[in-house]
């Protein structure tokens, strides 16, 4: 018969809590992972206040344990299983006393899964209250929610709009502080999970007071102004979990669709990944099929400037979206695509030859530009008039810096005036020419 084993460790303060799976009646063998390594229970103990039992005076004793098998933990055999909590003993590092419970648990092979898409919002405040949405697919009738361990009821069912999935809808209930589990459970067993958060409210809800323009067409730039909009804040403890959020601060949706995209892990939980530079490309690359030039995604990350005269061209865009090059606000030179290849075209029209472009190049008629592209997310580059910049990358909003002596993290600020800083929430460290002090 498979144990669930449970026990408090009592020589920390606050007390961490951790389970053992046997997978026999001797107790003697426990269950391993593929490396031999002891597989873990997650698991919280609450009061009857549903707050965590940390074993300080007065929240010593609990009513309640919560616990996450994680997905590792493969049982062998389906059926019923005990559960057996036990003890510490106070004053000694021995166990205590412990109860069993027989056949508490049951373990089956479901068939009727269901899938989990997305949960709109995934973060509520304590007191709950907050509509929820969990979108996906197989939910069936008579289908169940629970959060935290605990069945949430006025849950109703509904086919969404376009008839590919089904709905859940209802309205958090109130729950204790930090991250936590939301299931949905189909009647024969079947079930999926999502990361559930509950937070403190941090001083009010944003309001919007304007959105300009109201209307427009894709890629047009919109202004929304509106008060108690955070900026990301450095000092979250982690990126996991509701810290992600503020390493990401305030953040903005369209109908429900995120205006930013982001990496999310298998839970859909926004994801922090190890940072690489992307590497340097063409500035510009015949689009033979639409017969027009296509720039760099990373074009904001270069600049292009003649080496005999030190003149840095600005580049601009026409109305198919072939680049321009002005200088000092002169239009110079044009773009375009014929017979398959580019062209460059003066301010009257005059084909100068076809293009050559080269990872640091560019060469038509008499012209030899040189091209800087540098994807680091902070480099130096040149302004109008060739003097040196700190410049950042076209993502650098996107990058959480992170200190590897104390692992304190940073983000990057941008200035109204150009002025770039870094700064952990204490201290900021202020570009200076092309250093940072």
């Amino acid at each position: 018969m498979t144990t669930l084993f449970f026990y408090l460790i009592k020589n920390a303060i606050p007390l961490s809590l951790t389970g053992r799976i046997y997978y026999d009646s001797s107790y003697a063998n426990i269950l391993q992972d593929s490396g031999f390594q002891e597989i873990p229970v997650e698991m919280v103990v609450l009061n009857d206040n549903n707050e965590e039992v940390n074993g300080t005076a007065a929240n010593e004793l609990g009513t309640k344990i919560i616990m996450y098998l994680p997905e590792e933990a493969q049982v062998d055999a389906q059926g019923t299983k005990n559960v057996q909590v036990i003890n510490p003993k106070r004053e000694s590092n021995d166990l205590g006393d412990s109860s069993v419970a027989i056949d508490l648990v049951e373990f089956i092979v479901a068939t009727d899964e269901p899938v989990i898409e997305t949960v709109d919002p995934n973060i509520v405040t304590l007191d709950g209250g907050s509509e929820v949405k969990v979108t996906g697919t197989n939910f069936q009738e008579g289908i169940k929610v629970y959060i935290d361990g605990a069945e949430v009821s006025g849950v109703t069912r509904e086919i969404d709009v376009e008839g590919n999935n089904v709905v859940l809808t209802f309205n958090a209930p109130a729950g204790r502080e930090g991250e936590t589990q939301l299931q949905v459970v189909n009647t024969g067993g079947g079930l999926d999970v999502r990361d559930f958060f509950y937070i403190q409210t941090f001083n009010q809800d944003p309001t919007i007071s304007l959105v300009s323009p109201n209307r427009g067409t894709e890629d047009t730039v919109v202004t929304v102004e509106g008060t108690n909009f955070f900026k990301p804040d450095p000092t979250a403890a982690s990126t996991s979990g509701v810290d992600a959020y503020r390493l990401i601060g305030s953040r903005i949706k369209l109908d429900g669709d995120e205006i930013n995209s982001y990496n999310y892990d298998a839970l859909d939980n926004i994801d922090f990944v190890d940072y690489t530079a992307p590497d340097e490309d063409l500035i510009f690359v015949a689009d033979t099929q639409n017969d027009v030039v296509d720039t760099s995604p990373f074009y904001e990350n270069a600049y292009i400037y003649d080496t005999a005269t030190n003149d840095v061209y600005e580049l601009s865009f026409d109305g198919d979206g072939n680049p321009l090059l002005y200088d000092d606000g002169i239009l110079l030179y044009q773009f375009a695509v014929d017979s398959n290849v580019i062209h460059a075209y003066d301010i009257n029209g005059t084909d100068l030859g076809t293009v050559t472009v080269g990872l640091t190049s560019l060469t038509f008629g008499s012209e030899n530009l040189t091209v800087n592209m540098n994807n680091q997310v902070l480099s130096v580059g040149r302004d109008d008039d060739f003097t040196e910049e700190v410049r950042l990358a076209d993502y650098w909003y996107s990058v959480v810096l992170q200190d590897v002596v104390t692992s304190d993290y940073y983000n990057i600020y941008k200035e109204l005036d150009g002025d770039i800083y870094v700064s952990n929430g204490s201290f900021r460290y202020l570009q200076d020419s092309t250093k940072f002090k």
